[in-house]
């Protein structure tokens, strides 16, 4: 714990650092601004696997988790010459992504009660949320183009992997309560929660980084922007397993001049 904190005050001295610096030598706007991102998350490297089982039946080793990926923040810009600027922005994210993959036959209870033979699929989750500290550099191009790169300064808040095991047809079929331990969780009545805990030694800060381009238009004082943004985990989410969060997301940010 007190390495985390001597690393995460190290790097918030060098962002604080670094904006004051440029603000001493700046000539140009400074702006406020908000920001709002969504998008398509996913996880590279090596999928968490679990050696638990129910009803004789296995967890698979999931090989690919998709989902989604939100953001929000709030920052200050400042502006060279109209074109570059450098901003800092503090705000949160959340990337949740999810590995489907088909199961055994479970025997189960249609709507009148009689055992049938009921196909069944496992759902693997990934869950993370952040808050963040982002510096910036971007430049302006031509017919209101820009590009714009950043370094994302991450400190987790919550973190969890789980496994599902969910009835898939018929679609009246439901869980025998009767025939399972007590205290086993049902999500509802076709679906068993088998696992769920945090990603092992995840780390409490981490750095990602960010490429965006974008489109602006300005409005007297006011700009909206429109981006596709690239964002790219450098350090691994747990030293059990080579894994590393991605995202793909549009932005949109409103800025406000000073």
């Amino acid at each position: 714990m007190r390495l985390f904190v001597v690393r995460a005050c190290v790097v918030l001295s060098g962002v604080v650092f670094g904006v004051t610096s440029l603000l001493a030598q700046a000539d140009g706007d400074v702006s406020l601004r908000y920001r709002l991102s969504y998008g398509k998350a996913w996880f590279n490297g090596t999928i968490p696997t679990f050696s638990l089982t129910v009803d004789n039946c296995k967890c698979p080793n999931y090989t690919a988790y998709i989902g989604t990926y939100a953001s929000q923040s709030i920052g200050a810009g400042l502006s060279f010459m109209s074109v570059m600027h450098v901003s800092i922005d503090v705000g949160v994210q959340s990337m949740t992504a999810t590995s489907l993959v088909p199961g055994d036959t479970l025997p189960s209870l249609d709507s009148d009660g009689r055992v049938v033979l009921t196909s069944a699929e496992f759902s693997g989750v990934i869950s993370i949320f952040d808050a963040f500290v982002r510096p910036s550099v971007g430049v302006v191009l031509p017919l209101g183009l820009s590009l714009e790169a950043g370094a994302i300064v991450l400190f987790n808040t919550n973190n969890y992997v789980s496994s599902v095991i969910r009835l898939v047809s018929p679609k009246d079929a439901t869980f025998d309560k009767s025939t399972y331990p007590p205290g086993q969780y049902f999500e509802d009545n076709r679906a068993i929660l088998i696992y769920k805990e945090d990603l092992i030694d995840f780390p409490k800060m981490r750095v990602d980084i960010d490429a965006s381009v974008g489109k602006s238009f300005t409005f007297s004082d006011f700009t909206i922007q429109f981006l596709a943004k690239y964002q790219f985990g450098l350090m691994e989410l747990t030293t059990q397993q080579s894994l590393r969060s991605s995202a793909l997301a549009g932005t949109l940010a409103f800025l406000y001049r000073l």
